[in-house]
Order: C-alpha cells, then structure tokens, then sequence
C-alpha cells in the first residue's frame, strides 16, 4: 500500500489485481489470524439428485425446480419447472453452485428449491461462516473446480471436489467488514457490466430483426408491395407471425422437403477408446458458445470407434446443425466434416434449389416457432419428424443467394461490436473477481482502502473508448 496526500491509504492495484492468480497457489498469503478451512468444515453440502419426471411438470405443484444453472439469474434463479417429490431441497438461504457445464456457477436461494445432479447446495455454518461472505470466498475458490473440471469427458465435478474446496474464514467481525465493503466496491463494476450487456442485447435485437426481414420478405433495399405478400392460408398461429409479409412468388416449404434431418448420437463415456480422435463432436454447448455462423473445432472428439459405438452419421461441410434439446434453436454451420451428440440434429441439402447458406439464416430466424414445437417435461425436446416438417420461406436460388451474402456483410458489422462490447465485459469480469480474491485472502486490507479508487481504476482500465449510448 502506499499513502496517498490526503492521508489515505490506498492500494497498487497493478499488483493486486492480477487475472492470472489462479496459477499460484491462491491462499499462500492470507493473515496469519485468518484460518483455512476445508468447505465441508465450514458448511453442510446437499449434493442435487434427479427426480422422476413423472414427479416434474410446469403446473405449480410441488417445489420450483432446477436441474442446473440454466435458469440462473444475476443473483436469484427462476425455476421453469416444479416437482412434486423432490428428491433433494435446497433451503432457503443457501448457496446454489453448478457441478455441471458450465462448473462454478454461483446463485442464491432465496426460496427453497428442488435441486437437480447438475447444482449444489452449500448451508454455511452460522458459528463459522457468514452467507454473504461465503459467496464471495466461493467466487474465488470455484476456479479451482473449473481446472478439475477439464479433465473429464463432460465438464463435471463430484460433491467430493466441491467439497475438498478451501477456503479462506477470517473472524465473523471481520467477515462483516469485508462484505460490506466489497458490496460497494463491486457495486460499480456490476452496474458497468449491466450497461455493456443491455447494449449487447440491444445489438442482438437488431441483429435479429435484421434477418428476420431478409428471410420473409427480401433485402430491405428492395421494396416489398402489398400485392406480393402471400396469404396466409394453412398456417398456423407462430407461423403467422413469423411468415408475416413473405413474397407471393416464394414457397413456403417444410425443411424436409430440400433436406435430410441427420440424427446425432453419443458413446460411453466411460470407454476412452471412444474419445480424443479427430472426429468433431458437437453440442448444443458448443453451439451455444459458438458466436460464429460457422463452427470450427468442438470441444471434444471422438475416435472412429467412438463414432461407430454411438450409430451418429458424419454431415458434410456446410451442414448446418441446431440443437434440439435445452435449449431448443442454437444453429451454426460446421467448417468440416462432423457429427453431433443427441441434443442435436442436421440438415443436409438434398437439392440444389436449396442453398445452405440462406437455409441457416431461415431457420436461425424461426428459432421461437422451433421453441414452441418442443415436446417434454424433465427438458423439451424437438424431434427429427417435428424439425423436418418445419415450414420455412424459399425463394429462389438467385434470391437466397443474395440475401445470403447481404447478411453476411450486414450481421459481420453487428457481430464485430458485439465482440469488442464482451471482450470489455470479460475483462471487467476478470478484474471483479481479482478483486474479490484480494479481499477476501486479505491481500487488501478493508480497512484501509479506498473504495472510491478501487471502482474508478476499474472503471477506466475497461470501459474506455465504450459508448454511452
């Protein structure tokens, strides 16, 4: 620390706050005072369990249920499902961490939930262990169960892992202290990541109507008149508003009509013969991270055995894949040869007036009807017959190769601002939780800081150059 000309203590926060602390050993320096603690010593775990789904449903009967993180929000989660039976609860108050991808996830309950394989409950110790603290301290230690992660077939982590999780439990009083001053300090990051990810969701709203227009009535330069808009005769109700407005010369044309719906598949995980070949093996994850209209490389690979033992068919390049299980509507493209697990399904062109290119961008556009047609009620489900009579609008070939390539262009400029905006994002990430890993190992004294310099460092160092509006 250093004193500043007021009298002030203040911190270098070039050394304190370092991204990369996770590659020392993060605990190595908390005060002497403080002890460290194993998170079973200092808290009772309740490992989540599946439930029959005949127990599950989305009539409010029961507990809200969540299986994983999917329904987590900024700080609460919100159950889309109930069960009558839960297998496991979370009481209220507790800690929800995720043990599945992605591993680490944190939120609080503040109702009691029933609690799926995918989460962990963590109930502090209230002689040891403040709540609000112990959130903190496990924004910094899950990062440990990020790296056990990786070593597995699926990104999982065992109650055992969760449990082994050290961490750092200064005396109540001082637990208090540094709540409370974390809470201001990380305020003003996560108001600066709220302003970055709205402006995020506004250019991705744009980006959708964008070619939402393009695929059901042409390029926005050509004038559509009222004269040439098809009835709307033999379709139904989301079909109606998707299919608003699409020209009278195109068809409108259920996808297996130009295209073959390829079923995905997966192999034993337990069988390393099966895994770690060349072979891309996709996910509805893959798709979800994928911010690209074509998808590279996949996270895992499997071997010729592999794609052997789970009967999934190899699509060619240009296939375009989309998950059909939770979420339903993630779409891309595959850049080589590939095959999908499950959760997914392809589309092959079978005829040349269909062009791969527009195909993505009509389906990707019809992702609310694709939604609306799942079936389920432990996850929703949209089958190959379901995906294959699909209707979407096809104009001809010349037509769909120009609107193609028009957003192309135009989704590329979105797409370029939306990155630079989550590059900032993840920074101020980065930064959030170095900060609270330097306060909560005592790196930062609290009661010397000024919070103040603390948000306005962060605050320069990420949103420079950011518009406001």
């Amino acid at each position: 620390m250093q004193a500043t000309h007021s009298g002030e203590m203040t911190v270098n926060l070039a050394t304190c706050l370092t991204p990369n602390q996770n590659e020392v050993d993060w605990l190595a320096e908390v005060p002497n005072r403080w002890r460290v603690l194993r998170l079973k010593d200092a808290a009772h775990l309740i490992m989540g369990q599946s439930p029959s789904s005949e127990d599950c449903s989305t009539e409010p009967i029961g507990l809200p249920f969540l299986q994983g993180c999917a329904e987590f929000g900024i700080t609460h989660p919100s159950a889309r499902l109930y069960c009558r039976c839960p297998a496991r609860v979370s009481p209220k108050g507790t800690i929800l961490v995720s043990v599945r991808a992605p591993v680490g996830r944190l939120n609080l309950a503040e109702q009691p939930y029933g609690i799926g394989r995918g989460l962990c409950a963590i109930v502090p110790n209230k002689q040891t262990l403040l709540t609000a603290y112990a959130h903190y301290s496990l924004e910094a230690s899950v990062v440990e169960l990020g790296r056990v992660s990786t070593g597995s077939t699926y990104d999982a982590v065992s109650v055992r892992d969760v449990a082994e999780l050290r961490m750092p439990i200064p005396p109540l009083v001082e637990q208090s202290s540094i709540t409370a001053v974390l809470d201001r300090w990380t305020e003003r990051i996560d108001g600066l990541m709220e302003r970055m990810e709205a402006l995020v969701d506004r250019l991705k709203e744009k980006r959708k109507a964008l070619i939402l227009y393009a695929v059901t009535r042409g390029i926005p330069s050509t004038p559509v008149l009222q004269s040439d808009i098809r009835s709307h005769e033999g379709l139904n109700g989301f079909e109606k508003m998707w299919l608003q407005g699409v020209p009278a010369h195109w068809d409108i044309t259920p996808i297996k009509r130009f295209h073959q719906v390829v079923n995905g598949g997966t192999p034993s995980s337990n069988d390393s013969r099966y895994w770690g070949g060349k072979i891309n093996w996709l996910t509805p994850e893959d798709l979800g991270q994928n911010r690209a209209k074509i998808i590279g490389d996949s996270r895992r690979t499997l071997s010729g055995n592999g794609l052997e033992n789970c009967n999934a068919q190899l699509v060619p390049r240009n296939a375009i894949v989309i998950s059909t299980r939770a979420p339903i509507g993630h779409t891309a493209m595959v850049g080589k040869e590939s095959c999908t697990n499950q959760g997914c399904r392809s589309l092959v062109a079978t005829d040349s007036r269909a062009y791969p290119d527009y195909t993505y961008y009509a389906v990707q556009s019809s992702r609310e009807v694709l939604e609306s047609m799942g079936k389920g009620t432990t996850f929703m489900e949209l089958s190959a017959e379901l995906l294959g009579a699909h209707r979407v609008p096809l104009p001809p070939i010349d037509e769909q190769v120009a609107i193609a390539g028009y957003l192309d262009r135009e989704t590329s400029k979105i797409d370029t601002i939306i990155t630079r905006i989550a590059t900032v994002v993840l920074l101020l990430k980065e930064y959030r939780i170095a900060l609270v890993t330097a306060a909560v190992t005592g790196a930062i004294d609290e009661r010397q800081v000024n919070a103040s310099t603390v948000a306005e460092y962060v605050a320069h160092r990420t949103v420079e150059g950011i518009p406001d509006k």
